[in-house]
């Protein structure tokens, strides 16, 4: 009788839990975009090319290092290599995610049918868009799947269970780094409770916690230390927002220029320089700090309170029970850990499936019929369990294995012969070929990245950002681009996207004489841009106003901009920066970077664009440098004006004297020279080049003793340098007077 009893149950339980993961997938599915929108999301088409770029071995991204690398070749291979449209993909990842739910709650409770039921109920009311937003869901994935490994440890604590367990964090850990900690509290808390009840010893599962999740990043760290010289462990840059506005005190994060928030002198490209900024901010206002953590806590338990108060009562009541202590754990080390920074609550993802099962756990029925073994869910729970661990594993050591070859990659550019060599071995990958054809670009061969970006379009139609690109390019080369008649999808949500389509058309507008309506597309891309700077959520009043404030302080847009117009002639890409030197003022520090570059290749104009240069609009360091680039075309008495009102308004810059009195020699005013590299020792007796200069200017002159005085002087200075470089320079010109005397 209680065998059929069970059976009955257990049949109600299944149909419950089909009709709850029904529901699930009915509501999962009713927040993916429809048939017009079908595309990857903006974030998706980001992580797809850097894992291109992982796949290929080719180190083209510089900023390859801020994703892990799972996260950005799991999107190449789902959206470019299998070409998963966005409903078919995501519904898939639903499907296993569903699956999932019910092999931890089979896991949590063994023999009870109707926690699964609930916990898929309770997963669809919390599905939002984020959620299901690359890669949100997919990193809830395999949060879900630790968590499962762990409850499924729990109920018999082994190192083989263990392995298993590790092994499942490892891989998480090469997706996104928040569980990084968690190996070595867990093992922490087990061994307190092993020494209070004196049981066996524990060494191996400790270790096995503290040592394998971590070997996964050991070809991630090798591979940004030989590509950028940099220890990189987990997200190379990816968190410093969330750092630098967390130590701040904001609650919410805010995208944006952060390193307007940090001081000048701190090494932004550096992680572990901001990371010392941030415990050095934190340390001067700890109350600031606590503050904004209980904030962000209240922020977090305010999502769904009635997800909170049943996961928290299933846990109190199960409180004794070894999996869900341990679930309990995770969940509240997940929330800590996030707290820890400025919060976007799309990272809270895979919180709310954790929450989902400890509450469904109160569905556990009083008195499940017990069975001899374990029951039938809790087998099937524990090797979907394992087969989730055995496929997650395989997607990581191919990626390890991508990795690991990475490292070796030659730097850039490649040469000719190494791309048609690549290229040749894939002669059908888009990717590719429209990485050739930038490459091409910058190149300067316009025909060729054309015929190379039209191969790419055929093959990927659905690319808009190639076909967009190709129109350009076409128009570039006089080959009959149609980028006025080309209109942008509206589905396109990519602001880089929308951006280049601006830009392009304004530099189109350029070429037709039509600078007023060009001026005007530039400022559409430049609200476009602005557009990106958001807090997320609902903002408070100081994350609205420290938004507002990045908004007006930015200067990232005029360097975004010129990033599109690669390709382009020096003059027509001077002539195009100064147009965007009329909507941002910083500009015209781009603008001189082109003369710079053009100098080599045609001085002839870049002597004419730097006499025309206003040195006006620019700040101090871009007034120097028009100043040198002056110098450098023989324009030493246009030099000359700019220096003088330099040290007019900065009397206690020595370099700015150095380089006045070069230019005022060079200009043909040598006592005024000389005086100038006077003052510029005085100021800066540390700087050797004004001791080299003065020597120099002393010798020219014939006056070869004193010349020896000042370089003597200069080989007397004690201490650490600003440009020791010049210290080999000032001996050999030594050298070089003496032998002169001797003969």
């Amino acid at each position: 009788m209680k065998a059929r009893a069970a059976s009955v149950i257990g049949a109600a339980g299944l149909a419950a839990w089909l009709a709850a993961g029904a529901a699930f997938l009915v509501r999962g599915r009713g927040h993916l975009p429809g048939p017009e929108q079908d595309q990857s999301p903006q974030v998706a088409v980001d992580y797809a090319e850097r894992g291109e770029a992982l796949i290929h071995g080719l180190p083209v991204d510089p900023d390859l290092h801020m994703n892990l690398p799972v996260s950005t070749v799991w999107a190449a291979l789902a959206f470019d290599h299998w070409g998963a449209s966005l409903r078919c993909y995501k519904t898939a990842v639903l499907a296993a995610f569903l699956v999932l739910l019910g092999a931890v709650c089979a896991a949590l409770c063994p023999g009870s049918p109707w926690p699964a039921a609930m916990a898929a109920a309770l997963a669809a009311w919390c599905l939002s868009p984020d959620f299901l937003v690359y890669p949100q869901l997919e990193y809830a994935v395999l949060v879900g799947l630790a968590a499962g490994a762990l409850v499924w440890r729990s109920r018999q604590p082994s190192w083989r269970r263990t392995l298993v367990f590790s092994l499942a964090v490892g891989a998480t850990l090469l997706f996104r780094s928040p569980l990084a900690f968690f190996p070595p509290l867990l093992a922490l808390d087990e061994w307190i409770r092993i020494r209070r009840s004196r049981a066996a010893p524990y060494w191996r599962r400790g270790l096995i916690l503290c040592v394998v999740p971590y070997l996964f990043l050991i070809p991630w760290t090798r591979m940004n230390w030989l590509l950028r010289h940099q220890v990189v462990v987990f997200e190379g840059g990816q968190a410093s927002t969330n750092i630098v506005t967390g130590a701040l005190g904001l609650v919410q994060t805010i995208e944006g220029d952060w390193t307007m928030l940090v001081d000048p002198s701190v090494d932004a490209s550096r992680p572990s320089a901001v990371l010392a900024w941030a415990a050095r901010e934190v340390g001067k206002h700890p109350l600031r700090y606590v503050e904004a953590v209980v904030r962000r806590a209240h922020l977090c338990l305010s999502q769904f309170p009635v997800l909170w108060f049943l996961a928290f009562a299933a846990w109190w009541r199960f409180r004794r029970r070894p999996g869900h202590r341990q679930l309990g754990l995770l969940a509240a080390y997940f929330v800590l850990i996030h707290c820890a920074m400025s919060v976007d609550l799309r990272y809270l993802t895979p919180l709310w499936p954790l929450l989902a099962v400890l509450a469904a756990s109160l569905a556990e029925l009083p008195a499940s019929p017990k069975a001899d073994g374990e029951p039938w869910p809790a087998r099937a729970g524990a090797a979907a369990i394992l087969a989730g661990v055995l496929l997650t594993l395989g997607l990581t050591g191919y990626t390890m294995a991508k990795v690991w070859a990475m490292a070796g990659a030659a730097g850039l550019p490649w040469s000719d012969e190494a791309w048609l060599k690549k290229l040749g071995s894939s002669p059908r990958d888009a990717w590719l070929l429209a990485q050739r054809a930038g490459q091409r670009l910058e190149a300067g061969d316009a025909a060729t990245a054309a015929e190379n970006l039209a191969r790419a379009v055929g093959l990927r139609p659905d690319r808009v950002d190639y076909s967009l690109k190709l129109e350009w390019v076409r128009n570039l080369s006089g080959r009959g681009g149609r980028i006025l008649e080309w209109r942008l999808p509206s589905t396109v949500v990519d602001f880089r996207v929308k951006m280049a389509f601006r830009l392009y058309r304004a530099h189109a507008l350029m070429r037709k004489g039509d600078r007023k309506a060009a001026l005007e597309e530039i400022r559409k891309a430049k609200a476009i841009f602005e557009a990106t700077i958001r807090v997320h959520g609902a903002p408070a009043e100081r994350e609205r106003l420290l938004a507002e404030m990045l908004v007006s302080r930015d200067e990232r847009f005029p360097g975004v901009a010129m990033g599109f117009m690669v390709g382009l002639p020096a003059r027509e890409a001077l002539s195009f920066c100064r147009e965007l030197a009329k909507v941002e003022a910083s500009a015209d520090r781009q603008c001189l970077g082109l003369i710079e570059a053009a100098a080599a290749s045609d001085p002839g104009f870049a002597a004419q664009a730097a006499k025309q240069a206003d040195p006006s609009g620019l700040p101090p360091t871009g007034q120097h440098r028009l100043a040198l680039l002056r110098q450098r075309v023989g324009d030493y008495r246009g030099a000359v004006r700019i220096l003088k009102e330099l040290v007019k308004r900065h009397p206690g810059e020595g370099v700015y004297f150095s380089d006045l009195g070069v230019n005022e020699f060079l200009a043909g005013s040598a006592d005024q020279a000389v005086a100038d590299l006077k003052v510029a020792i005085r100021l800066s007796p540390d700087r050797l080049a004004p001791y080299a200069s003065l020597a120099a200017v002393y010798a020219r002159q014939g006056r070869n003793v004193e010349a020896l005085r000042v370089y003597d002087a200069a080989l007397s200075v004690r201490g650490q340098v600003r440009d020791p470089s010049v210290r080999d320079d000032i001996v050999k010109a030594r050298k070089l007077i003496l032998e002169q005397q001797e003969r």
